[in-house]
């Protein structure tokens, strides 16, 4: 039973991490464009660019629809 509920667990945190992950990016990525210089700062642009291409807009915009109506 044990070993059960320690896969659901990781199985749970798995969803959670590739879920999350593009947002972090998407941070981090702001973060180091305003604080680098240079071909830093372009690679983070792409990087920036990246992330928000791999973000599902349509749900963040469906839940900000119900969050209002």
């Amino acid at each position: 039973m044990k070993i059960h509920s320690c896969r659901t667990l990781l199985i749970l945190l798995r969803l959670f991490r590739r879920k999350i992950h593009p947002w972090t990016t998407l941070v981090t990525a702001g973060c180091k464009i305003i604080y680098s210089c240079g071909i830093e700062q372009e690679r983070e642009k792409v990087r920036f660019l990246i992330a928000t291409t791999k973000i599902d807009f349509v749900s963040v915009y469906q839940f900000l629809n119900d969050l209002l109506w």
